[in-house]
């Protein structure tokens, strides 16, 4: 079991191997997790998210989702539970892309694809600076140039254009 106390804000976790589980002749390993949060504090509070983000044994960081909150000439913030984590242009997509601030948004010179403030994206976390005494102000990098992650849209636009090469 693994214990942290924040705030006055007590998580605990315990993991449970399930097993081997085998796909396409690859093993993976299955772990469920039972989480328990408690509030040790005096003050009232309430859970935002129920997203969790968890490291494997290399410490590769887990798959987020969230919304584009803010789109900038760098990139665009994207939401994820409390928190706000940079999706850095050249993270976004394999294209080159051009930030249009007026309309809030950010599309592939090649492709069309888009990415807008209120979009949906699913993105992998690539680099962390937690900051311990306020967890909101940590600095969280996303990437979602690898397959399955960006916007569920893009996948309607790589469909249309597979039969057009």
């Amino acid at each position: 079991m693994i214990q942290q106390v924040t705030k006055g804000i007590k998580i605990s976790i315990t993991s449970n191997f399930e097993g081997n589980r085998y796909q396409n002749s690859k093993v993976y390993y299955a772990f469920s997790y039972s989480v328990t949060i408690e509030n040790q504090s005096s003050d009232t509070v309430q859970l935002i998210s129920r997203r969790w983000n968890i490291f494997d044994s290399l410490n590769d960081y887990e798959v987020v989702e969230g919304a584009v909150s803010e789109i900038n000439e760098f990139g665009a913030f994207v939401r994820i539970g409390p928190m706000e984590a940079l999706l850095h242009k050249s993270q976004i997509m394999e294209d080159t892309v051009e930030a249009n601030i007026g309309k809030g948004m950010i599309e592939g010179r090649k492709t069309g694809k888009q990415i807008g403030v209120g979009s949906f994206v699913r993105a992998r976390i690539v680099s962390l600076s937690p900051d311990t005494s306020d967890p909101r102000r940590s600095k969280i990098g996303l990437t979602s140039k690898q397959p399955g992650l960006g916007c569920p849209e893009w996948k309607r636009i790589d469909k249309n254009n597979e039969g057009s090469d």
